[in-house]
């Protein structure tokens, strides 16, 4: 696959595990206190996680013919994940062990991505110029940089 295609495909996978990310970490938080998002931006934030865990699966059962085969095994990994039960934890719980797996995913699908891509290291190349918009952010969660 050329490099626009990876490019493209990387881009929707960090876009989706990001929207799983802030899903879960604002249920986490707010389980049983939505009053700080209105039930608009509630249902929102709820259409991006479905959209994104779709995107994500779809890109895990197709991998590596869309990004490089580290990429597809993290994505495997993910998949394969030990889940907590619904029945046997609180929702906060399962809401906190699935944003530890997201996050931890986002950040080694960036490394990997960056190193498929051949980006360079501040992450301001042309290849990675589709998620730009997430470079801050992922510096800030994951290195403590801005």
């Amino acid at each position: 696959m050329k490099n626009g295609g990876k490019e493209k495909a990387y881009a929707e996978i960090i876009d989706a595990l990001y929207d799983l990310l802030q899903y879960c970490e604002i249920k986490k938080e707010d389980y049983n206190d939505e009053t700080r998002y209105s039930p608009e931006k509630m249902k929102e934030f709820s259409d991006r996680y479905s959209q994104a865990f779709w995107k994500v699966k779809k890109a895990t059962d197709i991998g590596a013919f869309i990004v490089s085969v580290e990429a597809e095994n993290i994505l495997i990994e993910l998949r394969d994940r030990k889940r907590l039960e619904w029945e046997e934890n609180p929702p906060w719980d399962i809401y906190a062990n699935d944003y530890k797996y997201y996050k931890d995913t986002l950040r080694k699908i960036v490394d990997v991505a960056r190193r498929d891509l051949k980006a360079i290291k501040d992450w301001q190349g042309p290849y990675l110029l589709p998620i730009s918009r997430y470079c801050d952010t992922i510096r800030r969660l994951f290195y403590g940089k801005n």
